[in-house]
């Protein structure tokens, strides 16, 4: 049996002895008791308030690997997994599974409900094929994600689009239609995951310093190592991006041999920035 939130378990407890000395506080009218109902209560909350640190550290001292029908989806999805060693597999796996529970994650239809394990995967996966070979692999603060099934417009952003990173909020909201479909590469569909990813790493580490880009020749190079054209890419994300280098990390992350293969000089640079520790 997999524990899901180790805070979850020392919480239990200290649950229990709330209702008790609850319980004898106030149905009794004992008040020697209210001391002991109010530390029960007081240790509840800081649990509850620090449960994602909680729980980071304790599966980073003991890693976890997902359950098999959770590889299962990965083996389906993500090429990046397939290509990792087995190894590297384990370290996929528990990051994965602990961005996944230090997230927040809401599927926004008629009402917000929690999101369906499937999708928190993609999202997940997508986040930590950036941050593998980083120590600080959980996007600092950036603790909230939505998806709608469909493209949307925002308070800031007041037109139909399908992927949107807010700064100001730290958070991220897709079309999870448009991000299920993209994790095949065969379907040659631009993922808005890891653009948007790319997105808060590059806003995060903003001291990393990549070479220019020539916006002249840019959608064209993309499209030949990725056969992705600019129309197409606009169109999935809802808006023409306001800077090139998340497109290109994306482009890079989805076909890194073709990548490679024309454009050398820029994967070893990226790559120095990303698959490296």
């Amino acid at each position: 049996m997999k524990i899901h939130s180790i805070t979850s378990l020392i919480s239990l407890p200290f649950v229990i002895a709330a209702f008790y000395y609850g319980y004898l506080t106030f149905v009794l009218d004992d008040p020697n008791t209210f001391i002991y109902f109010f530390i029960v209560i007081l240790i509840t909350i800081i649990l509850h308030v620090f449960f994602p640190q909680i729980d980071y550290y304790w599966y980073s001292k003991h890693p976890q690997r997902l359950q098999d029908k959770e590889q299962e989806i990965l083996r389906l999805t993500s090429t990046y997994y397939n290509s990792l060693s087995e190894e590297d597999k384990k370290i996929f796996e528990n990051r994965v599974y602990i961005f996944m529970r230090a997230k927040e994650f809401k599927w926004v239809r008629e009402e917000q409900k929690n999101l369906p394990i499937d999708m928190k995967l993609i999202i997940a996966a997508n986040a930590i094929q950036l941050t593998l070979r980083k120590e600080d692999f959980l996007y600092d603060k950036y603790d909230y994600y939505f998806a709608y099934n469909h493209p949307f417009p925002t308070p800031e952003m007041q037109f139909l689009h399908s992927v949107e990173v807010n700064h100001e909020d730290k958070m991220a909201i897709f079309n999870i239609e448009y991000l299920m479909q993209a994790q095949n590469v065969n379907n040659k569909i631009f993922n808005i995951g890891l653009f948007a990813f790319a997105e808060i790493f590059l806003k995060l580490n903003s001291k990393i310093t990549l070479s220019s880009i020539d916006k002249n020749q840019f959608w064209h190079d993309m499209e030949k190592v990725s056969g992705i054209s600019r129309d197409s890419v606009i169109n999935h994300i809802g808006y023409e991006p306001s800077s090139l280098y998340p497109v290109m990390i994306t482009i890079f992350f989805m076909f890194p041999k073709s990548f490679e293969a024309l454009f050398p000089k820029r994967f070893e640079e990226f790559s120095n920035v990303f698959l490296k520790k």
